[in-house]
């Protein structure tokens, strides 16, 4: 009975040493598989970031002054689409830029929305009596202007 007890656990021991060299059979298999999904992954990633940045140049060659960005990075890296107008040559973001600038940012926009769908219609500019000039623009533009040199307005009462 102890030679059949001791038999039994050489087979028991055998069949262990074989399951556990399986086991590290397929781990080896699912490292390889976790690899290779990773760098699949990486490879995506770095498509997308191309995209991304081939889409806002072909966005911003349309545009003299103003620049978009639209996506923006997470901590993980991941993206988010956003619209972000940048007006100027230091970026500034259009919701916070001079009413100027935003002016000018404005009819610029307008003017390639314009010239890409073929129109052309007139244009009602608010906030326009802070710009001292315009610039050149193929519609109508319907504004309150500032002339330069002209002294500020005085009412009186008699």
């Amino acid at each position: 009975d102890r030679i059949q007890a001791s038999l039994a656990d050489c087979d028991t021991a055998d069949r262990l040493r074989a399951e556990v060299a399986r086991l590290e059979e397929e781990g080896r298999d699912l490292a390889q598989q976790i690899a290779d999904a990773e760098r699949d992954e990486d490879t995506l990633t770095r498509y997308t970031r191309a995209r991304i940045e081939a889409m806002e140049q072909r966005v911003n060659s349309l545009f003299r002054t103003v620049r978009f960005r639209l996506f923006e990075y997470t901590n993980e890296g991941g993206e988010v689409d956003v619209c972000v107008p940048l007006v100027g040559d230091d970026g500034v973001p259009y919701p916070v830029a001079n009413t100027a600038a935003q002016v000018w940012a404005g009819l610029e926009i307008i003017r390639v929305l314009q010239q890409h769908a073929g129109v052309s219609a007139p244009v009602f500019v608010d906030g326009a009596e802070r710009v001292t000039h315009f610039p050149r623009m193929d519609h109508q533009a319907i504004l309150l202007k500032v002339a330069q040199g002209v002294r500020p307005m005085r009412v009186t009462n008699n």
